[in-house]
Order: C-alpha cells, then structure tokens, then sequence
C-alpha cells in the first residue's frame, strides 16, 4: 500500500497492510545522523520570514522519505514576519506568545516564556493571526509536491485552545475560566474561526486529514475541569470537526497529558483520532483501545521522555511490540511517538521504533508480535 492508503485506512479504523509510521516532527540532528542529510527540518514545525524553497521542502522531505516513515505533520499556525519584537532576543508572535531566541528548545524552536495577552483589553487590542494570509497554503502545497505518494502529509489547520491560552497565559486563563467565562468564549470563538478557515483552504487545496494541534492536559490530569472544557472548549471543537467533516476531511487532535477525563467528550465532538497517549501521564493504550478503539484512530504512545533518550534499543523494541499488540488488531493504530521526536532522542533508539514497526506491524500478525 501506498503510504496515504495506509494511514488513511488506519484512521478509519480499517486493517492495513501494515501499521503506518507518523510522526509530528523529527529533530534535524536525529535525521542527519540517521540519514547523512543536512537539512532544515524546523520548516514543516515553525515558519520562518522568509518563503522556504521548493529545492529545501523537496531535501527535507527526501530526508523524511529516508527514514521510512509514511506520514508527517506541517504546521501552519504562525508566519513568523508577523512577530512583534520586544527585545533583540525576545518576540511576540501572531498568538501573543512570548518566546526567546536566546534560549532554544533545541534545533526544534524557540523557547516560550509566557503570554503576552494577560487581561482582555491586551487581548482585544492585539491583531488576531490572519486565517488567509496565503503564506501557509503557499507552503503546505510545496511541501505536498515535495512528497508526492512517497510521503503523506497532515496540515495543521489551527488550535481551538492550546495557542490562544499560551498566548494568554496557562494561569490567567484558569482564573478567567471563574472569573471572566465570557472572555474565554470569545478567545475560542475566535480560535475556532481561524482553524475553521485555514482548514477550508487546506481541504480546496486536497487535504483529506487536518490536525488540529492542542494541549488540553498535563501529566495529572486536564489543565480545566471537565465541566468547564464542555462549556468552554466542546462547543467549539465540535463546531470545526463538523466544518471540516462536512467538506469530506478527516479531523485528528494532538494533546499531551492525561486526556482520558475529556476521552468521551472527544468522540462526542466526532474527532476522528486522537495523538499523543503519552505514557508518562499515565496512558494505558490497551485500555483506550478497549474503551474508546472502536470510535477513534490512535496515535503515539511511544515516549520520548526517557525511553527514546535514554533506553536501550531492545527496550525501545518491546515497548514498540507492546503498542502494537496494545492497539493495532482490528486497525485504527499508528506507531508514533507521543510528541516529537527531539534533540535528545538517541538516532538508534528512533530507528530500531521505526524497523520493530516495519517488522512487527503486518496485518495480520500484529495481534501477536
């Protein structure tokens, strides 16, 4: 199978030939030393003020190509030409997130240093990222005829919560979810719209599957009671999906942490498929599988906090063993990772994941790796 069948019958809940390999993004330094390639693979995770190429989107996914995987993300969420400066080191960008280039998570981006939108009058003073800026359908259709059927790409249309609460500050928005609910409501009104437009310029341009990229939890729980996601978040989660589903796409989420309290508010909203599972908050993917596999693609749940860094392979090899025999029977599984693939992950640690899932991911023995 082709690598869009593949991951397409996945998130359909259908058995593929063999589970799809995906990832959000890959370090550059795991994929010079895994590849030999020197490549800017920052450009499909954070836009810069300059066009990149198509000579660089087609290097960067020939890299990508190399590893073997089947599918990866583009983000489209920021043009960073419209980053406001504070300082020589420091920018507001398009969100109001304040990040610092003299400190770098890095070879992935800056590093985040807070909000700037901390009250409603900086909020509604401060310009909303603009949905139809063409800078990010210019991009997504080089990196798109860079791949061809090689590669699948997944654009990421826009963030209902994560971006505009950084942008406003974690804190600050627990308090305003109390104090202020109305303010909150039109944050997200307003976070919606701008994914519900750039996905519909995704979807003219061909996508079939659209991310939209979150952080709705730590590693204890969500970072709102659930009562207050289903008043404040629900409402306009369910309002994209459906958008996105009415114009044929399928619609995935990434969140970090321990989701499993907002699990079924999810499936309400008609999400397709859910990334992330991190293990370190406490995801047992057998019992997501059980509980919710039969209305939800899974995705990731191979860490990358400490297996990927500091593991050895063999232990890498049977956590990918586990996943697969945790998830994929039936279909609806792709092996991932439950974030990224940073700096720190050990190159053969990522490359002896990627082999076990070429190895132990053929239907239909997967359900006995």
């Amino acid at each position: 199978m082709k690598p869009r069948d593949r991951i397409l019958a996945a998130i359909e809940l259908r058995e593929p030939d063999r589970v799809p390999l995906f990832d959000l993004a890959v370090s550059q330094v795991v994929i010079e030393k895994l590849t030999g390639m020197k490549v800017r693979a920052s450009i499909l995770t954070e836009t810069t003020t300059e066009a990149v190429t198509q000579e660089e989107f087609d290097k960067v996914i020939e890299a990508h190509i190399k590893l073997g995987l089947d599918g990866i993300a583009f983000f489209a969420l920021t043009n960073a030409a419209k980053n406001m400066p504070l300082d020589e080191y420091t920018y507001v960008d398009e969100w109001g997130r304040i990040f610092s280039r003299k400190v770098r998570a890095g070879t992935m981006s800056d590093f985040y240093v807070g909000g700037y939108l901390t009250t409603p009058e900086k909020y509604e003073q401060f310009p909303r990222p603009d949905p139809y800026d063409p800078f990010r359908v210019e991009q997504y259709k080089k990196a798109v005829k860079a791949a061809g059927d090689k590669l699948y790409i997944i654009p990421t249309a826009g963030s209902i919560y994560e971006y505009p609460v950084r942008g406003i500050g974690d804190e600050n928005v627990c308090r305003y979810a109390y104090k202020n609910p109305q303010f909150l409501e039109k944050v997200f009104k307003d976070s919606a719209f701008y994914t519900t437009e750039v996905g519909k310029q995704f979807i003219e341009e061909g996508a079939e599957v659209l991310f939209i990229f979150e952080d709705y939890a730590y590693k204890h729980g969500p970072f709102l009671h659930p009562k207050l996601w289903r008043k404040l978040v629900f409402p306009r989660l369910k309002e994209v999906v459906d958008a996105f589903h009415k114009r044929g796409a399928l619609v995935l989420v990434h969140s970090d942490g321990n989701i499993l309290p907002l699990m079924d508010m999810i499936v309400e909203a008609g999400v397709d498929g859910v990334h992330s599972l991190e293990p370190a908050a406490g995801i047992d993917l057998a019992y997501v599988k059980e509980k919710w596999g039969d209305k939800l693609c899974l995705i990731g749940n191979i860490d990358v906090g400490n297996l990927l860094p500091y593991g050895s392979e063999e232990e890498v090899v049977r956590e990918v063993k586990r996943a697969i025999r945790s998830a994929a029977p039936g279909g609806g599984y792709i092996l991932s990772t439950c974030s990224a693939v940073t700096d720190m992950c050990k190159p053969e640690n990522y490359s002896a994941m990627l082999s076990a899932g070429r190895k132990y991911g053929k239907y239909p023995s997967a359900s006995s790796p």
